[in-house]
């Protein structure tokens, strides 16, 4: 597209020039200020254009390590907060610039990073699972049989044991944790777990109370 000159179309003397091009600020009766006229020669004149300001299309897409859309992923960009959609994916409107970005989601690593924006663009984004994994408590006493009602403490939650002896708690992240199982009439029982790679299965053994006898001697009566 060929800008339109006001005035001569030659550099020659000052004269006004306005140039137009989509996507750049037009430049409307600007003076061209000519030092020096050439005799016979033409004069080359530059002029440079600035590009219009427009917000572009940031997308992102969330997926895991094995290159499955997550969707419900949380992700924080621009000041505006959006969740991805069943296919992964979520966009903004932005103008070019550097922008900070959070990507969050249950069971996840939470994503923070920085992204450069300068035209549309996809930002793909990883996200890695927690570890997590389920710790079964089963308690039973000294004969194996199970205890039912026994109540457990552990990682800040309680749980009391069924028919089975069997507690399980659910999505513990891998360390090490205490716990404290206790019955009425029965003994406590503290201990702790180490969750490591795998799911855990904690045997619990409780003892009852034990009872205490008092031997009286009565005086005889004659």
């Amino acid at each position: 597209i060929m800008p339109s000159l006001v005035g001569s179309e030659m550099c020659i003397r000052d004269s006004l020039y306005s140039v137009e091009k989509d996507l750049f600020i037009s430049i409307v009766n600007n003076v061209l200020y000519v030092e020096e006229e050439i005799e016979g020669d033409e004069q080359i004149c530059y002029i440079q254009m600035q590009g219009e300001l427009y917000k572009r299309k940031v997308t992102f897409v969330v997926k895991n390590e094995q290159a499955k859309a997550i969707s419900g992923a949380i992700v924080k960009f621009n000041n505006e907060v959006k969740s991805t959609g069943q296919d992964g994916s979520t966009f903004f409107m932005a103008y070019p610039d550097l922008y900070l970005y959070t990507v969050e989601k249950e069971k996840y690593y939470p994503i923070d990073k920085s992204v450069l924006v300068r035209d549309d663009m996809i930002e793909n984004v990883t996200m890695q699972l927690i570890p997590i994994f389920d710790v079964t408590f089963i308690v039973k006493d000294s004969s194996s049989n199970p205890i039912q009602g026994a109540r457990i403490n552990f990682n800040n939650t309680y749980i009391d044991t069924n028919e089975q002896g069997q507690a399980v708690f659910k999505d513990v992240l891998v360390g090490t944790f205490n716990y404290r199982i206790e019955k009425i009439d029965w003994l406590p029982v503290t201990g702790s777990v180490t969750v490591t790679n795998a799911p855990v299965t904690q045997n619990i053994t409780m003892n009852p109370v034990p009872v205490s006898y008092t031997h009286l001697t009565l005086p005889t009566i004659a």
